[in-house]
């Protein structure tokens, strides 16, 4: 070696390692762990599909009960609205009018 590196701590000659073998290593890790990233967006990606259909169900009860509740509100302001006309007509009377006299 042209250059003798040497530790700060202990003063040993330090020596170069095989750097091939290094960086394969680490391009294996970096595949391995772009591969569980990839599967755990997929697994993301379904649940919330799923969590998305479960919104929508729950909308769509929500309608449905909103629209049943309008409907049995409307009947009985229906039936209200007729029960005060019924009350509200009563009999005519005729009046006789009187005659004139000529």
């Amino acid at each position: 070696m042209l250059h003798q590196f040497t530790c700060p701590e202990c003063g040993s000659v330090l020596q170069l390692e095989a750097s091939h073998e290094l960086s394969q290593d680490l391009k294996h890790k970096i595949d391995n762990t772009k591969k569980e990233i990839n599967e755990i967006t997929d697994e993301l990606k379904k649940i919330d599909d799923i969590r998305l259909i479960q919104v929508e169900k729950e909308r769509l009860t929500k309608r449905k009960k909103r629209k049943e509740l309008n409907k049995k509100a409307k009947k009985i302001r229906d039936k209200e609205k007729g029960k005060k006309v019924k009350k509200a007509k009563t009999k005519k009377r005729k009046i006789k009018k009187a005659k004139k006299k000529r």
